[in-house]
């Protein structure tokens, strides 16, 4: 049951920290180009992701050399997969069955991103490696 828990939280957790990326990379796409904003909001989202997770799988904020090395290691992993995937589906986003303006495809891209890849690598790393004490 804790691991159902520990689930449930780290998505809410991180759709907390993914919603500020997105919203970050939506206002910065006009100003300096999709993939500069995307970059950006990733690194927002780590550094939010980082103290929240650490509720949800330890109870506390326990900044430690290890932990954090860990943490930057999973993130850098999630971040690059995330990057090299929208970079990907970007240029087949015509192919995808998104609807909407240019900007808002680009919003269902971005969750869709994200989804595979909190399933796929994000809560995998977290609770079996980062956070595994």
């Amino acid at each position: 049951m804790e691991h159902i828990k520990q689930l449930g939280l780290s998505a809410i957790t991180g759709s907390i920290a993914s919603s500020l990326d997105l919203y970050i990379a939506y206002k910065l796409d006009s100003y300096i180009g999709t993939a500069k904003s995307n970059f950006i909001g990733l690194i927002i989202d780590c550094i939010v992701d980082f103290i929240m997770q650490q509720y949800v799988f330890i109870g506390k904020l326990n900044i430690t050399g290890s932990l954090t090395q860990k943490f930057v290691i999973s993130k850098v992993i999630t971040t690059i997969a995330s990057e090299l995937l929208f970079i990907y589906l970007v240029k087949h986003i015509n192919q995808l069955k998104l609807r909407g303006t240019d900007q808002e495809k680009l919003a269902e891209l971005r969750i869709l991103i994200n989804i595979i890849v909190f399933i796929v690598l994000s809560y995998p790393l977290r609770k079996y490696w980062v956070f595994s004490i």
